[in-house]
């Protein structure tokens, strides 16, 4: 074929190629790493929270069968009271009523242990 069409080609899969080579090579240093910000908790946060997920699970250990009950279908399941209070059979309003109860018995137990 034509002289120039195959010069263009051969430009063009240099160009190709060059290209391809910085995309590949390109790299950061490791020292710049550690500046980057980091949205995981640091060790001490991952601590306190462990300690304050005890303290709860101890305080929820010294509730009744029927307020643990109460308190994981609402916040373990995420239902609400009227769901509740179907599964238990009873009122929506009872279901509330009880619910408040056992999160100001487990509030009782929480200040205790502090």
């Amino acid at each position: 074929g034509n002289a120039r069409v195959w010069i263009f080609r051969i430009a063009q899969n240099a160009l190709r190629d060059h290209f391809r080579q910085t995309r590949v090579r390109r790299h950061l240093p490791m020292g710049a790493l550690r500046d980057l910000a980091c949205d995981a908790p640091s060790p001490e946060e991952r601590l306190l929270w462990e300690e304050q997920v005890a303290t709860l699970l101890d305080g929820i250990a010294l509730l009744g069968n029927s307020d643990r009950e109460l308190l994981s279908l609402r916040y373990g399941s995420g239902l609400d009271h009227s769901a509740i209070g179907e599964i238990l059979g009873v009122s929506e309003g009872s279901a509330r009523t009880r619910t408040y109860r056992a999160l100001r018995r487990l509030k009782q137990h929480l200040e205790v242990e502090e």
